[in-house]
């Protein structure tokens, strides 16, 4: 019998140097996504894909040092540039399936920069309550990506 799923929600605010719209493209732009969102070098790429449209697709399947699968399957349901995305993603090891999330992305002006709010409704259907990993994992990320933004600004001056 499979254990009860575990619901969770969480919301990371970021202030992110540049406009909504810079900040919009280190998301829309695969290049650019590449930078910051790959959170294991150790892991070996098995297959990515970017499909960034509404209606459109990005699947990532990578190998950590034992071998092990992990897979990431978003879908694009709501974009408007440079204000918005909306998508769902579905995580899976080894071909079970780990979670799911619902995941609204807001930018807007702030300062001399961007407020980025990211907020996921969280499905652990592992029964495990891995939400506070989660959280810690995507906060690990925008810190990545602040300072890959701070970068590409610095060699635009």
């Amino acid at each position: 019998m499979a254990s009860d799923p575990a619901h969770s929600r969480f919301t990371l605010d970021r202030v992110l140097p540049g406009s909504p719209a810079h900040a919009f493209r280190f998301w829309s732009d695969p290049k650019l996504k590449n930078l910051w969102a790959g959170c294991h070098p150790d892991w070996t790429e098995r297959e990515v894909r970017h499909d960034f449209r509404i209606g459109g697709h990005d699947f990532s399947r990578l190998a950590d040092p034992m071998g092990v699968e992990h897979e990431v399957d978003i879908a694009y349901l709501d974009i408007a540039v440079p204000d918005r995305v909306v998508y769902s993603y579905a995580m899976r090891v080894d071909g079970k399936p780990l979670s799911a999330s619902l995941v609204t992305l807001l930018f807007r002006p702030h300062n001399c920069g961007s407020l980025m709010r990211y907020d996921e409704h969280l499905l652990l259907l592992d029964g495990s309550d891995g939400a506070a990993a989660r959280e810690i994992g995507t906060g690990h990320g925008f810190d990545r990506l602040e300072a890959v933004m701070a970068e590409s600004l610095a060699a635009m001056s």
